[in-house]
């Protein structure tokens, strides 16, 4: 397409310069997307925009930094619950929307370490451990806390599943073995 619009501008109407902007930005997306580094992108990009808006008051505002804690705990309960029900279609959406606050909460107060809440999302994919996210595209919760947030703390968490490949193997075995 990059070609069709450089070899004839002016049906496109866009001028070189934008035309060398576009293929920068398509270019840098492109690369993200490969990297696999997007959404981390998109949550630095969000930090430095709420930093820029707000100061620093967010980062140190101890009583906000609480209730959204106290929201991803009550969140991890209400999802582990979901998930426990059998046909309940709206637990991996629910699932997936507690990875993503977790990691922007995780992202935006880095230095709050929760290992006891880490533990308990890590936890749920005992009941799910395998989000389908759209037609083929799925996600390991596993690999996204493992990725994307990190505890980077001395106190190692104790992880049930210990270690998710063979977790994932097994849950696999078990599943063909119905079919």
């Amino acid at each position: 397409m990059f070609a069709k619009v450089k070899s004839n501008p002016d049906s496109y109407t866009i001028t070189p310069k934008m035309f060398k902007r576009l293929s920068r930005f398509t270019s840098k997306v492109y690369n993200n997307i490969l990297s696999g580094s997007l959404y981390d992108e998109y949550l630095n990009g969000l930090k430095e925009v709420i930093r820029l808006e707000l100061g620093d008051k967010l980062f140190k505002n101890k009583t906000f930094i609480e209730k959204y804690l106290l929201y991803i705990e009550e969140k991890t309960k209400d999802v582990a619950r979901k998930l426990a029900e059998p046909g309940n279609i709206k637990a991996q959406t629910e699932y997936m929307t507690l990875l993503v606050n977790y990691s922007v909460f995780r992202k935006l107060f880095q230095k709050d370490e929760n290992v006891k809440l880490y533990e308990d999302i890590w936890a749920l994919q005992n009941n799910c451990p395998i989000l389908v996210l759209y037609n083929n595209l799925k996600l390991c919760p596993g690999d996204f806390l493992a990725n994307v947030c990190p505890l980077t703390g001395k106190k190692k968490p104790k992880l049930n599943p210990p270690d998710l490949n063979n977790f994932l193997q097994a849950k696999l075995m078990a599943n063909e073995q119905l079919f």
